[in-house]
Order: structure tokens, then sequence, then C-alpha cells
């Protein structure tokens, strides 16, 4: 039985209890599962209690849904009891920021894939700068035949920016609006475009600078002539 009377968001606490009536006889061990692998104490997840009847989980992930479990094992026989986790959150590495580079007039990807499977969560994408609500920012952009956005399944946030231009560089921000709170991921989307140091026709023998600016992006990436 879970500690909360909602579905846990990510970044919540919770303790699982397994309810265990009467006392256990000696050589009765009880172990916690998540998805068949067998729960480790650490500083995400331990376990408490006489028998560690109660597990503690912090900082909760999307990747922490579905089974949990808890065994009593006695010998050869195997008693098991289940709980099916369903963390509201990304499903993107667990980063709040990441950078994704795009050249002048080709295709880019902004991903987002999200569980928000709550009737009342708001979802969709908002870009620095722009003072919109998230339903009218959404409208908005859409009016732009360059951007598409997913929205399959309500779980596929996925934008999708063709033509690529260099007024489309910034940060992009994907997020749920829950009753309680909002949650974002931030992409950092950096174009880049090769100027010559000649404009116009080049003539055979003479030199030539090509610049391909940025030549540099956060976190020490970098591009590579080809």
């Amino acid at each position: 039985l879970p500690s909360l009377q909602r579905s846990p968001r990510e970044g919540d606490s919770l303790m699982l209890t397994c309810e265990i009536t009467g006392e256990l006889p000696q050589g009765i061990m009880l172990q916690w599962y998540h998805e068949k692998m067998q729960i480790v104490d650490n500083d995400q997840y331990w376990s408490t209690g006489t028998n560690k009847e109660k597990l503690s989980i912090r900082d909760l992930r999307s990747s922490y849904s579905g089974q949990w479990s808890c065994q009593l094992k006695q010998e050869n026989r195997v008693t098991e009891a289940v709980y099916m986790l369903d963390v509201i959150g990304f499903l993107n590495p667990v980063s709040e920021e990441v950078t994704i580079c795009a050249g002048v007039g080709s295709v880019v990807e902004l991903p987002c894939h999200v569980n928000d499977r709550e009737p009342s969560i708001i979802s969709g994408w908002t870009r620095q700068g722009l003072q919109v609500e998230p339903f009218q920012s959404k409208m908005n952009w859409n009016t732009d035949s360059r951007i598409t956005i997913k929205e399959e399944g309500r779980g596929d946030l996925t934008m999708t920016i063709s033509q690529v231009l260099e007024s489309d560089s910034g940060i992009y921000s994907c997020f749920l609006e829950l009753p309680e709170k909002r949650m974002q991921r931030n992409i950092v989307l950096v174009v880049a475009k090769v100027s010559a140091s000649i404009s116009g026709m080049v003539k055979e023998g003479s030199s030539l600078k090509l610049v391909c600016d940025p030549d540099e992006v956060t976190g020490g990436d970098g591009f590579e002539w080809t």
C-alpha cells in the first residue's frame, strides 16, 4: 500500500508498506523487488520495520513506474504481494536541460516524452521570452507550418522544426502543469551556419575561409568539418 492518496509525482517521496497479518515465523525472509529486480538498500530507497515491511523511496522518477512487490520466502515457497506504481513526470533523462545542435535549413527534433495520464494535467511547450499562456503558445506556433508537435497518445510531445532558421535558436521548455506545481524540461537549441570570407563565385587558386557560427556550444562540445 502506498503512503500517498494521489498519483505520485516526479520528485515526491513515497513509502510502500507490505501489510502482514500475524507474526512471521523464524526463517521467513521479506524482500522487495521492482520489475522483478531485487532492491538493495541505498540512498534512493531503503527498507525499515521489524521485518523490513516498509520501503521508503525518495525523489521519485518516471522510471520508477511499474511493478513493485514484496516477497515472503520460506524454503521453496514464495508468497508475493504486488503494487503497480505510476509516477507522473518526464520519461526523458533526469537532466533538466540538454543542448541540441542543428544547421540552418535542416530538420531538428526536440524530444519530450511524458507520463501525464491524469485528465487535469496540461502539457505543451513554451519558449523563453514569449509571455503567453500554454495553450496560446501551442496555437501560435502551429500557425508556422515548419513546426509540428506529435501529441500522440498524450505521451509523446516531441516537437519538430523543419527548415531551421537562425532565429529558431533559444531555450524551449516542455512542461507539465499540475494542480499543485509546474514541471518542465529545457532544451537549448543551438543553430549553426557556415559563412565564407568571399561572397559569390570563387576564383580557382584563391584562398577562402569558412566559418562555422557558433564554433562552440555549452558543455565543451564542438563541430567537426566534413
